[in-house]
């Protein structure tokens, strides 16, 4: 079963946003990047739209998301094709519906994050 995903990767000021996951038993406790679930008959930019509207508040325009790479990663109990998206988060913080954080690089690289975040990790400059 293929799971499309939408992700943010929020950044400000050379900080990225991550948000730790809690409550869905998979990948449960490890820090990642705002998103979810791609719906049917939706792209993946109406998708980050809608999640960073359901998860931080954010509203976002779109088109204002520079598509980073879309990456496939299996799981034991599923596979993902996750869509990356590059947005500036210009002011304040994000309203959060779960525990997040400003990271730098160095720190976001010393989280225990989901192994499908890793190839995203190596293109972000320190």
């Amino acid at each position: 079963m293929l799971v499309e995903v939408a992700v943010a990767v929020l950044h400000a000021q050379n900080r990225y946003w991550v948000q730790r996951r809690a409550g869905t038993g998979h990948l449960d406790g490890l820090w990642e990047f705002p998103g979810g679930k791609i719906e049917t008959n939706e792209s993946p930019r109406e998708a980050l739209q809608r999640e960073l509207l359901e998860e931080l508040g954010l509203e976002i325009e779109p088109q204002a998301a520079q598509r980073i790479d879309s990456i496939t990663h299996t799981y034991s109990e599923r596979t993902v094709r996750i869509h990356f998206f590059l947005l500036e988060f210009r002011t304040g913080q994000p309203a959060i519906d779960r525990p997040g954080r400003w990271v730098t690089v160095s720190e976001l690289r010393e989280l225990p994050t989901p192994a499908a975040n890793q190839p995203i990790l190596r293109l972000l400059n320190p």
